[in-house]
């Protein structure tokens, strides 16, 4: 977006230039001045598109890489609860003696992997709806400002061929600056108020974590209710035994 400003400012910065010529220069070279506006504007448009193209490459590598790093993480940490819960399962067997004790294991296992494999696909769920959210807001963000540019980039070129038709008209040249000026400011001010526009999708990200946000803690409470009951059980038909797992 910053780069489209560029776009903006380009055709009003040549008409500014006339500004510090004579009054007979301003009106001998205006319409000469006009011929060349499009090709010019043309080049700056395609120079910020190749490096809005470029932008737009590097921020979703780096989402990408930030999604990566943090999938990596969390099944680091998930194989490393795995390891250990598995070991407190082993201890436990180990301590069971007689059948309903080695029943009490086997109901208390199931109970804790089942709590905890429910728990694992509600935030992956959730993960998976944020990830998708963002990427329909990107893609929503990226279309509207494409949209955007090609509009003012329309506006524009319109008001350079009105310019270009009244000067072959025989229109005065200060009535034709005045006329591009006023059309080139319709086109900026339409450009930065849809822009603001634009910028409000920040609320739909917004939205997306805290929507992301409730369903981990609704997970994690389901989770913990899950395991009080597991762990309730379990001391009932193993008493004295610790019950201490993790996700």
């Amino acid at each position: 977006m910053i780069l489209l400003v560029g776009v903006i400012l380009f055709p009003t910065m040549i008409l500014a230039q006339n500004a510090n010529q004579s009054a007979e220069q301003k009106l001998k070279n205006f319409c000469s001045q006009i011929l060349s506006l499009t090709s010019k504007i043309d080049q700056k448009i395609t120079g910020i598109g190749d490096k809005l193209g470029v932008k737009r490459v590097e921020i979703s590598n780096k989402l990408e890489e930030r999604r990566d790093n943090r999938e990596m993480k969390l099944e680091q940490v998930r194989d490393k609860w795995d390891v250990n819960r598995e070991e407190h399962f082993v201890k436990l067997e180990e301590k069971a003696k007689t059948e309903e004790q080695k029943q009490a294991v086997i109901n208390f296992k199931k109970a804790v992997n089942d709590a905890i494999s429910t728990r694992r696909l509600a935030i992956d769920l959730a993960i998976q709806n944020f990830k998708t959210g963002v990427d329909q807001a990107i893609a929503s963000r990226k279309a509207s400002i494409d949209a955007l540019g090609d509009n003012y980039e329309s506006a524009v070129k319109a008001a350079i061929t009105k310019a270009t038709t009244d000067c072959a008209s025989g229109v005065l040249p200060a009535t034709i600056r005045q006329n591009l000026t006023n059309d080139l400011k319709t086109a900026r001010d339409k450009f930065i108020s849809e822009r603001k526009e634009i910028d409000k999708t920040k609320e739909v990200k917004d939205q997306l974590i805290a929507t992301k946000k409730a369903a981990f803690e609704k997970a994690i409470s389901d989770f913990k209710i899950a395991m009080e009951k597991a762990k309730s059980d379990f001391k009932a038909s193993f008493p004295g035994h610790g019950t201490t797992t993790e996700d």
